[in-house]
């Protein structure tokens, strides 16, 4: 008896508490959203993406969420201003003549609810047109004027030839010899990159080998001389070497290609960045060979390139030396 009289006294009090600390639909909304925001959050991390973007993608996401809640706010007291200057709507005689008090009050909120609305809604329309106007004395044109600016539609060829090109890039890519791990690292002159990068530069090379992207001179991919060091240079062991040691190809057809951090790759507008992939085509033979940077702090001129050095992944059966070590026969 004792047992079950602690069992009701127990839960008697959570039922008390609850009730009592219940929140209100304000309190609601805004602790659902920081549940919501916290989920979002863990997904990121645990979801791996935090290995893969770092510290810059949660401050981003924090920062969205941040102004989302800003904005938010700010529209609440707009519509606050708005919703502050309609006066109070009562439903009309005929429509509360012989209800009871408590009808009568919901047929008074529910037009006084509607004047609200259309105010809101006048309010929307009267800021558009506004905005438009403002557009338009500052174009100096309508937009009824201007020129259709619709994305046009490939036509089913054009798709057909688009999806082939990339299947067929992404597969030579795939079986390009010499091709690094995905975790595979390369760093040259204080800068760094992943295999991952290097291979989407790779098969972004063969994609537009036959027809480079670019401005003018800078199209890429675009031949790499592979010219050899001076005479003179400051390191004694470079003196008439060669960037990239494939002596058998002496320079020629090798071709490079600039190792963005985007999927799509340098297509010619920006910066190329410091890192360039090298490869080679012959006879449908896609290899390799590294990647190449400046490093001014070698002591050569200061549009010499040289070899970045390669840092494999844990597990890796290739050494450090690789690309330096191999031999294009």
């Amino acid at each position: 008896m004792h047992f079950l009289r602690s069992v009701l006294l127990a839960t008697a009090c959570s039922a008390i508490l609850s009730v009592s600390a219940a929140p209100t639909p304000i309190e609601a909304d805004l602790a659902t959203r920081d549940v919501e925001d916290s989920i979002t959050l863990d997904r990121r991390t645990g979801g791996g993406l935090l290995k893969a973007f770092g510290k810059l993608a949660i401050s981003g996401a924090q920062k969205g969420q941040s102004r989302r809640k800003d904005t938010k706010e700010k529209k609440r007291k707009a519509n606050e201003k708005i919703l502050g200057s309609v006066p109070r709507v009562r439903a009309p005689e005929h429509l509360t003549e012989g209800k009871s008090a408590s009808e009568r009050a919901k047929l008074h909120q529910a037009a006084h609810d509607k004047a609200r609305a259309q105010a809101l809604t006048h309010a929307q329309k009267a800021r558009k047109e506004e905005r438009r106007k403002m557009w338009e004395s500052a174009r100096g044109s309508s937009r009824k004027d201007k020129p259709s600016t619709r994305t046009r539609y490939r036509s089913p060829g054009e798709k057909h030839r688009t999806a082939h090109a990339l299947h067929d890039a992404h597969d030579r890519m795939q079986h390009t010899e010499n091709i690094p791990h995905r975790h595979d690292r390369f760093s040259v002159g204080g800068h760094s990159t992943t295999g991952r990068h290097v291979r989407q530069a790779v098969g972004n090379s063969i994609l537009y080998h036959d027809d480079p992207v670019g401005r003018g001179d800078n199209k890429n991919p675009k031949p790499f001389r592979n010219d050899p060091y001076s005479s003179s240079h400051g390191d004694h062991h470079l003196r008439g070497t060669q960037p990239i040691p494939s002596s058998s190809h002496g320079g020629r057809n090798l071709y490079e290609y600039p190792v963005t951090h985007s999927h799509g790759g340098y297509y010619g507008s920006g910066r190329p960045g410091p890192s360039r992939a090298i490869t080679s085509h012959d006879d449908h033979r896609d290899v390799f060979h590294g990647v190449v940077g400046h490093d001014p702090h070698r002591g050569g001129d200061h549009d010499d390139h040289y070899m970045a050095s390669y840092h494999p992944h844990s597990g890796s059966s290739r050494s450090s030396n690789h690309y330096q070590d191999y031999r294009y026969s």
